[in-house]
């Protein structure tokens, strides 16, 4: 069922290249969020080019997503132009293309 397809799904990407590459970025955005700016570029820089993600610590999220999220009626809606079809084009052309 629906459990062991899930589990044999979790096995194939523990085993997969995908895996690999994801855990050794897996504390880059969230340095961002910790560090500020100038951290995050050198923690990054540091976990993706010495460590190689073998730092042995992960760094988890102090909140979640939902919890750091505003409701949209507290924010000006961004009005962007319309597009003119040569350097810029609607979603679906954008997609064709």
């Amino acid at each position: 069922g629906l459990r062991r397809a899930l589990s044999s799904y979790e096995d194939a990407m523990k085993n997969s290249w995908v895996y690999d590459e994801l855990y050794q970025v897996r504390n880059c955005h969230e340095s961002f969020a910790r560090y500020g700016l100038l951290g995050g570029l050198v923690y990054t820089g540091l976990v993706t080019h010495v460590t190689k993600g073998r730092e042995p610590w992960t760094l988890f999220h102090s909140k979640r997503d939902s919890e750091k999220t505003e409701e949209a009626s507290k924010f000006e809606p961004i009005l962007y132009p319309q597009p003119d079809g040569v350097l810029t084009f609607d979603l679906l052309t954008n997609v064709q293309r």
